[in-house]
């Protein structure tokens, strides 16, 4: 497999496994480098150890949400450079969600990720970025998930 074909399963893998159920925290977490970084609404999640603790806290709230609930993150129209052990990739991002009045897409934005090959030689991202449409945030009909999800990572950089 050349590197653009891992690049794309990284890419790929991120988006099952951030959907995944129940979450697999340290899976999530396992697609960063040790000093990787991870933003939206904003505000940014760093080293590895406080990604992996942003899929702790999506794992405890699954407990108590409805049965009918869920995301699916679907990435598209992919474009990947690679520069040696280092690359650049941006990808469209839609985001379904399930609901009791069946599935509507939540959002749309695009991940700006900044991908290396890691010491053990795997590609990881070293920075991913959600940029939402038109800077409406991840749902347009709920301007309050923008602040919740600030809110959300601040507790977790301040913990």
């Amino acid at each position: 497999m050349n590197d653009i074909d891992e690049i794309r399963n990284l890419i790929a893998s991120y988006g099952q496994t951030v959907d995944s159920f129940p979450r697999d925290p340290r899976r999530y977490a396992d697609h960063f480098v040790e000093e990787g970084a991870f933003t939206d609404c904003g505000v940014t999640l760093s080293p590895r150890s406080k990604i992996k603790q942003l899929m702790e806290t999506a794992r405890s709230a699954e407990v108590e949400a409805a049965p009918l609930s869920g995301t699916r993150h679907l990435q598209l129209n992919s474009v990947i450079n690679v520069d040696g052990d280092s690359a650049h990739a941006t990808s469209q991002l839609v985001v379904v969600e399930l609901s009791e009045k069946g599935w509507k897409i939540r959002g749309i934005g695009q991940y700006t990720d900044d991908i290396v090959r890691d010491v053990d030689g795997c590609w990881r991202f070293k920075s991913k970025v959600v940029t939402w449409f038109k800077g409406l945030g991840p749902d347009p009909l709920n301007p309050e998930l923008s602040s919740f999800y600030e809110s959300v990572f601040l507790s977790i950089m301040n913990s």
